[in-house]
């Protein structure tokens, strides 16, 4: 086998053995996507018991029989990256995840709690599961909503939760308008069937959703941080009494922000923050399941396990060099 293991020190040591569990299932990942916080641990920023091998949203195929279990060798898994054995509650600040508290996926092969794996639905792509935990967060945002049919709801910030929002409100009969200063997210969003798509660089953003909007504004807004895009939106674009959900899928290294305090109490706005989707990560086996979802071609570029150190050194120095990078083992 083969692992990287994150010291902390901006490089990633390459080591041929694992501790594993004997009563845990063996499996050989298949597909990973990086994120941002980890990133953040190849870096050193967080505060995790180092060294640990990074990445906790994998795909794997399971590499032996299990009776017990009645897998059979060559059957395809998503790996749930919360960690089950931990206790969860409301007190929680932050649910436990492979990759964090424990090693992750950035391996060839790892054995996994049987709890933690999920088979995939028929007809489902190695390349669609892979975004299951996205999914299972942008469900949660939904969820902590009152969405009505028809409603404008405006997706501040380039992300891949945000293009997946964009389809899922649609599935849900509503209006989205996509506000992006980056010209591949405003194409995918435009690919993916976003109704409206506002760039923030060329367009003035209030003028436009109050023309999309017909002066209503936006009943929701849902902002995602780091992309550059200022939080005044949040009140600026948001109509009276509505709500504002700040979500990310990497959050444990956000940077501070401001908000207009001022102006978020006189519109009267909700404001709330989500930052796992623990809860939902059945309803998004079952999504992927009733393939709604354009997912695909999100992907912008298939790294080698074998670049993975280049990988990355490249997503440190520039954190926006690709849109979603998916590690092929």
């Amino acid at each position: 086998m083969k692992a990287y293991l994150a010291p902390g020190s901006r490089k990633l040591t390459v080591i041929d053995n694992l501790p594993q569990d004997d009563s845990f299932i063996k499996v050989k990942i298949s597909s990973i996507l990086p994120i941002n916080d980890d990133v953040a641990v190849y870096e050193g920023k967080l505060n995790v018991k180092y060294p640990v091998v990074p990445c906790g949203l994998a795909t794997a195929i399971i590499s032996e029989d299990n009776v017990q279990y009645k897998l059979k060798r060559g059957q395809r898994v998503i790996i749930n990256p919360y960690i089950t054995k931990y206790e969860t509650s409301e007190d929680f600040l932050d649910f436990p995840r492979y990759g964090f508290e424990e090693n992750g996926f950035l391996c060839d092969f790892t054995a996994v709690p049987y709890e933690n794996l999920i088979l995939f639905p028929d007809g489902v792509k190695d390349d669609e599961a892979i975004f299951t935990y996205i999914i299972a967060l942008a469900l949660t945002v939904l969820s902590n909503m009152t969405i009505e049919e028809g409603s404008y709801i405006a997706l501040v910030g380039d992300s891949i939760l945000n293009l997946i929002l964009a389809q899922l409100l649609r599935y849900y009969k509503t209006i989205p308008i996509f506000v992006s200063r980056d010209e591949r997210y405003i194409k995918l969003a435009k690919k993916v069937g976003c109704y409206f798509v506002v760039n923030e660089i060329k367009e003035n953003v209030i003028e436009r959703i109050y023309e999309i909007t017909g002066g209503r504004l936006a009943k929701h807004t849902i902002f995602n941080l780091n992309t550059g895009i200022s939080t005044n939106f949040l009140h600026l674009i948001t109509s009276y009494g509505g709500d504002c959900i700040i979500a990310n899928a990497s959050y444990r290294t956000l940077a501070k922000v401001n908000l207009d305090i001022g102006g978020i109490l006189n519109k009267k706005l909700v404001i709330k923050g989500i930052s796992d989707g623990i809860d939902e990560f059945p309803s998004a086996i079952n999504l992927l399941a009733q393939k709604e979802l354009s997912l695909t071609d999100i992907i912008d570029t298939k790294i080698a396990f074998s670049d993975v150190q280049v990988l990355f050194s490249t997503l440190s120095k520039s954190p926006s060099a690709y849109v979603c990078p998916i590690i092929k083992v």
